[in-house]
């Protein structure tokens, strides 16, 4: 007979500061990201692009028009996503040298480039009746999470790639 197998880990973190560590860590792309990490960030990836796709699909009216309650469904499940995700990302901050402090390192990361592209493609989609449609800026977040698209491949790139990145981005917005 076999001895009893193990309890399955799950690399479950063990308090809080260690489940902070953990959201932070599947929330920022790393080169060497794998398992849940990489499929979460592919999957947002792939959400972010599928909403670039919507927005424009949204601009041909017979598809508007035909697909308007698929389309406004999926804003909404888009929206939630992110929202939640910002939500992580502003409690996990802390964990980073420069947020460290409970209130005012997160207000400070609150004011950062990048938290405030996050909150300004999702915020006019969360005031009732805004007329303000800033959801372009969504493309934004594919610099932003480190994600490189090259020659048709899409690669998660680690910190040091991600101004390469948004030159890149940029450069296809301004068709430079």
């Amino acid at each position: 007979m076999s001895p009893p197998a193990p309890p399955l880990d799950l690399a479950a973190p063990s308090d809080r500061r260690d489940l902070r560590r953990h959201v932070y860590d599947v929330l920022h792309v790393q080169p060497n990201d794998h398992g849940f990490q990489r499929a979460f960030n592919v999957g947002l990836l792939a959400l972010i692009i599928l909403n670039v796709l919507a927005v424009m699909f949204e601009t041909v009216e017979a598809f508007n028009a035909q697909y308007r309650v698929a389309l406004d469904a999926f804003e909404v499940f888009s929206v939630s996503v992110f929202a939640v995700e910002y939500l992580f990302r502003l409690w996990s901050c802390t964990v980073e040298p420069e947020y460290r402090h409970p209130l005012w390192g997160r207000v400070r990361f609150a004011l950062s480039f990048m938290a405030l592209v996050d909150l300004v493609s999702i915020l006019p989609s969360l005031i009732p009746g805004g007329t303000l449609d800033l959801r372009f800026i969504r493309s934004l977040r594919l610099a932003h999470r480190g994600y490189v698209i090259d020659n048709g491949r899409t690669t998660l790139a680690g910190p040091r790639d991600e101004l390469l990145a948004s030159g890149h981005i940029k450069q296809a917005y301004l068709g430079l």
